[in-house]
């Protein structure tokens, strides 16, 4: 968030652009719900969108959802101009498929977007993770896997940190070496390999 607010700094926008980062998701999105209640009136009117940015990387697919209440001119302007953008630029993205009945098409959860969005103010999640997967709600981000047994990272200190991160992607990048049978080292010993 810090390096797209210092590349976008100088350049020339029709509306005014607030960076905010907000704590408590987790305890009740308490700090988005503090934000909603110190903004006047004016503010919340002239709030054309909150993008919420959340979970960019442990999860195996990028998501752009709106919320339910955004409209869809807003919708389109918004997170259907977000995945031509990517797609136009090689990067898959993805909207919320709705195979979970709870969670619409399109539409995002549980985040702190849904404050916005509960108050009537259009909102774009942007997070990486695979509504495809688990109970289709969203939570499970990627497959299950040794270094994520539940496919997910989200409230564990021990996964969602840089250094397990970084480790997991180091691993899953590896290119495995084939195994050779025991019959074949002999034999490539004798041939002159393994020296």
């Amino acid at each position: 968030m810090l390096e797209l607010a210092e590349r976008l700094k100088n350049v020339p926008t029709h509306y005014g652009i607030r960076f905010i980062a907000s704590s408590g998701e987790e305890e009740g999105r308490l700090g988005a719900q503090n934000l909603l209640q110190r903004m006047s009136d004016a503010e919340k009117k002239n709030t054309l969108l909150v993008i919420n940015l959340d979970n960019l990387v442990v999860g195996d697919k990028l998501y752009f959802n709106s919320g339910r209440s955004t409209p869809a001119s807003i919708r389109k302007l918004t997170r259907d101009r977000a995945l031509a953008i990517a797609r136009s630029k090689g990067v898959a993205a993805f909207s919320n498929p709705g195979l979970n009945r709870d969670y619409p098409q399109g539409t995002g959860c549980c985040n702190d977007a849904s404050i916005f969005d509960s108050a009537g103010i259009p909102v774009l999640s942007v997070e990486a993770t695979n509504w495809s997967l688990g109970k289709k709600d969203g939570f499970q981000q990627r497959a299950k896997s040794p270094a994520f047994p539940d496919g997910s990272s989200w409230h564990s200190v021990q996964l969602d940190n840089q250094q397990h991160i970084d480790k997991s992607a180091a691993r899953a990048h590896r290119t495995p070496q084939p195994r050779r049978r025991q019959g074949d080292a002999a034999a490539g010993e004798r041939a002159g390999e393994g020296r």
